[in-house]
């Protein structure tokens, strides 16, 4: 699993790079008037945060599945202990140490 992360990251970091360098040329090749830039980025920013909203909330949904797909495969009760032990007579004891004094104050 760790490679196939490894490979998944460096897909994605190299695509991101590339993405990056390619909308940086963009504005070197063609002169764009700010509001023009400005509207642009808004409208990627957009698409950008639809994107993401439309992943986040399938998330759940697969998480809620693969619980439910395991909880189907487990067993309805799991087995349970008849009766509980009794303490034992050492944690039923006092501390066999006192605690210490408090500081003294320096007058």
């Amino acid at each position: 699993p760790a490679a196939g992360h490894g490979r998944a990251f460096a897909l994605f970091e190299t695509r991101f790079q590339l993405g990056w360098a390619a909308a940086g040329l963009i504005p070197v090749i063609v002169a764009i008037p700010g509001q023009i830039g400005f509207l642009l980025a808004s409208v990627i920013t957009g698409v950008a945060l639809i994107n993401y909203l439309a992943g986040v909330r399938s998330v759940p949904s697969r998480v809620t599945n693969a619980r439910n797909a395991v909880a189907k495969r487990l067993p309805r009760r799991l087995p349970t202990r008849s009766r509980r032990r009794a303490p034992s007579r050492a944690s039923r004891r006092a501390p066999a140490v006192p605690p210490p004094p408090p500081p003294r104050r320096h007058t």
